[in-house]
């Protein structure tokens, strides 16, 4: 089960990469992601997300076979979930956070932060902070990890 102690997170990233949350500013949450099911069920009971919203919370995020994308918007940053290879040409360089199960390529580096198979192989899900600072930057800060070690013997090996 999961549960957020103190206030909730600004990104929720699952640990095999193909389904974010992430909150604006306002409180509103959007989902970026062909995936859903069991693992969203767990998270939007944690975050008090009433089933009936569940349509909502990935209209601003459209997907085609490639990847999925939240734009930027007053209050959030632009999001990628990256689906397929192909995609990292296009959303490294145009969104400001790109999540991904896959190794992106070494020359992705959008302007936020990237969160890639490497990283998702060593830690499971993740939570983030997200920052901006004055000259409209953006950093993210961990917040947690909901699986973490044991490795789980379905994530893939370290490399």
């Amino acid at each position: 089960a999961v549960a957020f102690a103190g206030p909730a997170p600004g990104l929720i990233v699952a640990g095999d990469g193909p389904l974010v949350l992430s909150r604006e500013e306002r409180g509103a949450w959007h989902k970026i992601g062909q995936k859903g099911g069991f693992m969203l069920d767990v998270w939007m009971a944690a975050l008090g997300i009433e089933s009936a919203q569940l349509s909502t919370l990935d209209r601003d995020a459209p997907c085609d076979a490639e990847a999925c994308l939240l734009a930027a918007a007053t209050g959030r940053p632009s999001v990628s979930v990256v689906a397929r290879p192909f995609a990292f040409g296009d959303d490294c360089a145009a969104a400001a956070i790109v999540v991904s199960g896959l190794e992106a390529p070494r020359w992705c580096r959008p302007s936020g932060a990237l969160i890639d198979g490497r990283q998702l192989a060593l830690t499971g899900t993740l939570t983030y902070d997200i920052r901006t600072d004055g000259d409209g930057g953006l950093s993210l800060k961990e917040t947690g990890r909901v699986l973490g070690n044991p490795r789980r013997p379905w994530f893939a090996p370290t490399r």
